[in-house]
């Protein structure tokens, strides 16, 4: 099990740049709302050694028709290849939807690769829609979860 505690934007560049953006700039691992008032990081550690990452960004979509409760998108999901398979992105994940719920936020949302989406429905979230590129990055699907709220 990794150790999962909340982060400064700054601290999750390297995971970002050798997980999600290789071959890009470091600017390109900088994504928009990373300084923003209600963004969250989450880092996941090994041995005191960032293995993996997440962010919460206070983000609407239109993609959810009739969705009018608060919602945050999740951005930036990355592990260390090393450590994948090893139950530290549900960590992550579990992570951010206890922070989201914290702070009143019931559904997450976000563009999952394709090659993380069997992970992401595993972990509860559905599919929308067609497949999509995003420019320089790859094939995505739009994915979402309403959190179940504590009892």
């Amino acid at each position: 099990m990794a150790d999962i505690s909340e982060i400064k934007p700054h601290e999750l560049v390297p995971i970002r740049q050798a997980v999600l953006r290789q071959g890009l700039p470091v600017e390109a691992s900088i994504f928009d709302g990373d300084y923003a008032e209600h963004t969250a990081h989450f880092g996941a550690f090994e041995n005191n050694q960032l293995i993996g990452c997440a962010s919460l960004v206070a983000n609407q979509t239109t993609r959810l028709e009739g969705q009018t409760n608060s919602m945050m998108q999740l951005r930036g999901m990355a592990v260390l290849p090393e450590y994948r398979s090893k139950g530290v992105g549900a960590q992550l994940l579990r992570a951010a939807e206890k922070h989201a719920r914290s702070i009143g936020i019931d559904t997450l949302w976000f563009n999952a690769r394709i090659r993380a989406v069997i992970f992401y429905e595993r972990n509860g979230y559905l599919k929308v829609g067609a497949p999509y590129e995003i420019e320089g990055v790859g094939t995505h699907y739009f994915m979402f979860k309403k959190l179940i709220p504590y009892a």
